[in-house]
């Protein structure tokens, strides 16, 4: 069980890396032609979610980073680097001739959704304004400002009957055990070590006063407390936070050094850290019937969204737990994030389906997961056709591709709205 997770972590890169966003040959323009994107993507990068004075200020003497906006706020450089996507998108999009240059598509056309928090609305706002700079888009979101919108919600609902909650219980434990998960959680000895030592935690306020004694409870649960999502307890529940700042503050701070509170640690102890998040998220949702539940909403509007007629883009922003539960619930083959620290969804990340069609009309899918990487992420990287972001073209069990690397549209549409 152990080494499962662990693998889960470390993903199996793929070795087609070079498809997608990045320039196709003149055979495959031959045979295909752009129809329609439709992209999921992660906000880019805001302030911590915890606020000033809570649990990951009592943890360390140091003071944390300026992030300069509310809790859980986009940042200034979030919102740069949103922009930046969105002159790359606009660049490939022209060159695809999905757009002319200087368009201002129909609205019909062109379609950006947003769950209804800040740092969703304002990066859909950013890389709308960087995607297609002659046309005033309209973000659209649900729900009232800070509130989540149904589509978005990570959070089992009051309509799971008696028998389906004995399913979820099932499963997880079958998945992780509590001593599973508690020998997943001394895995992490060494990143908990080396982030005790980077926060300076035994000067903390909390640790002297006896209220906190270091990432040492390895006896994590799953915990479900009322209407909220799967959380994890502990000292998992505990690093993640702290991590979470952490990795925030690496993206904003342009000295390194400094923002690892004046540590030196190579990028292999950052993604050694990132380790922690992302075995928290796995462990969270562990089930497959959550997996599929809360992401039911997203996968059939992406789904409507490749079947649109006169859709051409649609731009979807959302969180990372939301394309972790896309991908798992669509069987992706794993894979491993390269150039980033994160080894799930890096900050700000996309996952790009693009729709082809033939010159018999027959539809194909191809999905890539596109993201800034961490130097294009720390020194706000300028983005074009010559210097692009990291993609990594994905594939799926269960679905074959053509020999351009392109999936049966109707399958892929199957495998959206969890038909096969």
């Amino acid at each position: 069980m152990v080494k499962r997770i662990i693998l889960s972590v470390l993903l199996l890169l793929s070795a087609a890396h070079l498809w997608a966003q990045l320039p196709r040959s003149r055979e495959f323009h031959d045979k295909y032609h752009l129809t329609e994107v439709v992209v999921f993507s992660r906000h880019n990068i805001r302030a911590p979610l915890s606020a000033p004075g809570s649990f990951i200020s009592k943890v360390t003497p140091y003071t944390w980073h300026d992030f300069g906006v509310n809790t859980g706020e986009l940042t200034m450089k979030g919102g740069v680097l949103e922009t930046i996507n969105g002159q790359f998108f606009h660049k490939w999009a022209v060159s695809e001739n999905l757009f002319p240059e200087n368009a201002e598509p129909e609205d019909e056309e062109l379609y950006v959704l947003a769950n209804s928090f800040q740092r969703t609305i304002a990066t859909a706002r950013y890389f709308s304004a960087g995607f297609m700079p002659m046309k005033t888009v309209t973000v659209h979101h649900e729900s009232e400002p800070d509130h989540m919108d149904a589509n978005f919600s990570p959070i089992p609902g009051r309509d799971i009957t008696g028998a389906e909650w004995e399913q979820i219980k099932a499963e997880y434990k079958a998945a992780y055990s509590d001593e599973d998960i508690r020998k997943i959680s001394e895995t992490l000895r060494p990143a908990y070590d080396l982030l005790s030592e980077i926060i300076d935690m035994k000067n903390s306020e909390a640790y002297r006063s006896g209220s906190f004694t270091g990432f040492n409870n390895y006896n994590s649960t799953v915990v479900f407390r009322g209407e909220d999502e799967p959380r994890m307890s502990a000292s998992l529940d505990e690093a993640a936070s702290v991590v979470d700042a952490l990795l925030l503050q690496y993206y904003e701070e342009p000295d390194s050094q400094k923002a690892a509170f004046g540590k030196k640690i190579s990028i292999e102890d950052w993604r050694m850290l990132a380790g922690i998040i992302d075995t928290c998220m796995e462990i969270r949702f562990g089930s497959p019937f959550i997996q599929s539940y809360v992401s039911r909403r997203l996968r059939e509007y992406i789904a409507d969204a490749l079947q649109k007629d006169g859709r051409k883009f649609t731009f979807i922003c959302g969180h990372d737990v939301n394309i972790f539960n896309i991908l798992r619930v669509l069987r992706t083959v794993k894979y491993e994030t390269t150039d980033a620290v994160e080894h799930g969804s890096p900050i700000g990340s996309k996952i790009v389906f693009e729709k082809w069609t033939d010159a018999a009309g027959n539809h194909f899918v191809a999905v890539n997961h596109v993201y800034q990487t961490v130097d294009q992420l720390r020194n706000v990287t300028p983005l074009d056709l010559d210097t692009r972001p990291a993609i990594i073209p994905l594939q799926f069990e269960g679905l074959e591709a053509n020999a351009d690397g392109l999936y049966p549209f109707d399958r892929m549409i199957q495998r959206l709205v969890g038909a096969s």
